[in-house]
């Protein structure tokens, strides 16, 4: 069962020509009335009016085997954490278990790949809706991608690597006074978010499926641009040259909120 697993990522993730990872559309920064990770170099910025350059972004939303491996992937979740269950909890009673836990962050890590890059049909089908102006389509595409943002979130708190919380604990640690630990904090959360300001270009370089971020932040986002796609749509069909200013205000909005948050 594991070589069959294996197989299936050999063959996919890490088949023949791969060069390079596959890029999660999670962290892709909303910003106009088009879709966000074809229109971003990996890092997450938005490349402006320039035509596309070349990235791994544009890469995985035009390449087919991405969406078409999915199920694949998933089955082999399915069948790493069967055999994960069928190791004993501890070797010996008094020691964990190293197996199990490396398995259990194979699983979680592969399991986040699946429902990120499943992602892609919701956000598809929120500006699909908007292009035909219809406002319910939009919201019942966003409830979807919500459903499964909050799925991502869930299994990334199940482990201390992936939570948010760690990050900031680790970062408050160097601070030997309240004004410091929250300075601390505050650098911590803009390396995995806007990565030191607004206007660097490299929103999201440090972006990764950790609880917190996918909830508090990536969710968010999200949410502003269906809202702002829906509201839109309510009056006709949304094109792609639609004024994105009031969208563009309220990411930013969300963004500094988030990474100004301390404990």
């Amino acid at each position: 069962m594991v070589l069959r697993a294996w197989h299936t990522i050999y063959s996919t993730l890490y088949g023949e020509g791969r060069t390079r990872s596959v890029p999660t559309p999670v962290i892709a920064r909303p910003w106009a009335a088009g879709l966000p990770f074809p229109a971003q170099r990996s890092a997450g910025e938005a490349i402006g009016n320039a035509p596309p350059t070349p990235s791994s972004n544009i890469d995985a939303e035009n390449d087919p085997a991405v969406a078409t491996a999915l199920p694949r992937l998933d089955q082999a979740v399915r069948e790493l954490t069967v055999v994960r269950d069928r190791l004993p909890e501890t070797l010996p009673a008094s020691l964990p278990n190293p197996a199990r836990d490396l398995l259990s962050a194979d699983i979680a890590e592969l399991a986040g790949h699946v429902l990120a890059q499943g992602t892609r049909a919701h956000v598809r089908g929120i500006l699909t809706a908007a292009r035909a102006g219809d406002p319910d389509g939009v919201r019942a595409h966003m409830r979807r991608l919500r459903a499964d943002l909050l799925r991502l979130d869930d299994l990334a708190g199940a482990r201390p690597e992936t939570r948010v919380s760690t990050w900031v604990d680790g970062a408050r640690a160097w601070g030997d006074t309240d004004a410091e630990r929250d300075a601390m904090e505050r650098e911590a959360r803009s390396l995995v978010s806007v990565w030191g300001g607004q206007h660097n270009g490299l929103h999201d370089y440090s972006g990764r499926h950790w609880q917190g971020l996918v909830r508090e932040l990536y969710l968010p986002r999200w949410q502003a641009w269906a809202d702002w796609l829906a509201d839109a749509a309510a009056h006709g069909p949304v094109p792609p040259d639609t004024d994105p200013t009031p969208l563009r205000k309220r990411i930013v909005e969300i963004e500094e909120t988030w990474r100004a948050t301390t404990r």
